[in-house]
């Protein structure tokens, strides 16, 4: 049994998810994947043993989002709660009032079914995600660095999973794509599409985040082997041959390298918050990985990294890294070190 879920050992799975109220059901399944999500993610940055859940074959592929349409007011303002009783022997002024209050009422129960519906988005958004984030983790880094001195096997599958990471992001829904891809431009907009914009703001940032995140996982295995391998991938390298890989092979590492060079550089720009959320020791991490890749592709040589040709523009590129570290190292530990290796190797470099 695991503590919490309330399920048999002896019961199977599938019989055992079609027990009890669907309000249990539901918060059985959100339980689940929440606890399972979050240690797969703590997993990542620390060589921690899984837990029995992560060996559980739960039957649920997604957790239920709740049936929202139970809850919009039915007959427009005459829903429940919301509406005013008036009769012509009111007086005008009370009516208006009393108008304006259960519109008022109205609009601020929809903006939280809103809220609601954007977060369930983005949860069943996030527990997809995690699936690819696992499959990448589980092909690309299950015996570690070693597995990187053959890049060639990697390949096939490294575009496998970049098709299905492209799918994904091509179709989120539209409170989740990138918010300056929604932005209206020269429109006038009411308060109320402000608050909207507001919630999908965040939720489609974390989003982001956690596609540049994935991807990066995808593409490091190629920016290493690259890095400790020079390989040409130009006209020349193809046309002699002088590599063991084929013309075509070199053209897809060279994509390859480049994305994950973008992922990188990207997560350095995007990451450097001192907003206090719940990821923001993963968002640190993230951008130490990165720095850490960016500077080991200029020590090597093998790689030409996007508006970075002189020390005074590789300090200015990672000015922002360090003062985000900076400011939360007194936090934890293991910032303030990633802060200072990283302030030593942009000085040695300097």
């Amino acid at each position: 049994m695991i503590d919490g879920l309330n399920i048999d050992d002896d019961i199977p799975a599938d019989e055992a998810a079609q027990r009890g109220t669907p309000v249990s059901r539901h918060m059985e399944q959100s339980l689940y994947w929440s606890c399972f999500k979050s240690e797969v993610e703590i997993r990542v940055e620390l060589p921690l043993p899984q837990s029995a859940i992560a060996e559980y074959e739960y039957p649920a592929l997604f957790p239920t989002p709740p049936n929202l349409s139970e809850d919009y007011p039915e007959g427009g303002s005459h829903g429940a709660g919301w509406s005013t009783s008036w009769n012509s022997s009111r007086p005008a002024s009370s009516y208006h009032s009393n108008r304006a209050q259960t519109s008022f009422g109205v609009r601020n129960h929809i903006m939280q079914l809103f809220d609601e519906e954007q977060s369930w988005y983005y949860y069943l958004t996030e527990v997809a995600l995690r699936r690819i984030g696992n499959r990448v983790l589980n092909a690309f880094y299950r015996e570690g660095q070693s597995m990187w001195s053959d890049i060639r096997p990697f390949i096939p599958l490294a575009l496998e999973f970049e098709t299905q990471i492209n799918a994904w992001s091509a179709n989120l829904p539209p409170g989740l794509r990138h918010y300056k891809d929604n932005e209206g431009s020269g429109q006038t907009r009411n308060r109320f599409s402000e608050m909207q914009d507001s919630i999908s703001l965040e939720l489609s940032w974390a989003i982001a985040n956690r596609l540049l995140e994935i991807r990066l996982w995808l593409y490091q295995p190629f920016l290493y082997f690259v890095i400790h391998n020079p390989v040409d991938t130009g006209q020349e390298a193809r046309r002699t041959r002088s590599s063991s890989f084929t013309g075509e092979e070199l053209a897809t590492i060279a994509i390859l390298v480049q994305s994950g060079m973008h992922c990188a550089l990207k997560i350095l720009e995007a990451r450097c918050l001192r907003h206090r959320h719940h990821g923001i020791w993963f968002d640190l991490r993230a951008l130490v990985t990165s720095s850490l890749i960016v500077i080991a592709a200029i020590k090597s040589g093998n790689l030409d990294v996007p508006g970075i040709d002189s020390p005074m523009e590789l300090k200015s590129h990672f000015e922002g890294t360090l003062q985000a570290l900076n400011y939360w190292e007194d936090e934890a530990p293991d910032i303030k070190k990633a802060r200072c290796i990283l302030a030593g190797l942009l000085t040695e470099m300097g």
